[in-house]
């Protein structure tokens, strides 16, 4: 799923600026924001830490509001996804709220 949506991205020459996570996967109470540079990166965490969230699902989901998994933290009631990136000299935010439902 990730790789058709780099090249979505990449066929509309998307510079991705940031994404901020509130309360989505393993992060519980918790603010994580990525802005990355340019380069390649090795990420190296355990297994379990929350890589794919924070770099695979969570901009899918910022996107285009689908997820193969849940995000939201399992002990919370509300988290949110925002992505920032910039498209064709413009820079655009998109923002998604997660609230917990009743099962």
């Amino acid at each position: 799923m990730y790789s058709r949506a780099y090249i979505y991205l990449q066929s509309y020459s998307v510079k991705l600026l940031s994404v901020q996570y509130t309360n989505i996967g393993p992060f519980q109470d918790q603010t994580i924001t990525i802005k990355p540079k340019n380069g390649s990166y090795i990420i190296k965490a355990p297994i379990g830490s929350g890589k794919s969230v924070l770099f695979f699902d969570g901009p899918i989901f910022a996107l285009y509001r689908k997820s193969s998994r849940p995000l939201l933290n399992m002990k919370s009631q509300k988290g949110e996804v925002v992505i920032e990136f910039e498209h064709e000299g413009m820079c655009y935010c998109i923002q998604r709220i997660l609230t917990k439902t009743k099962t």
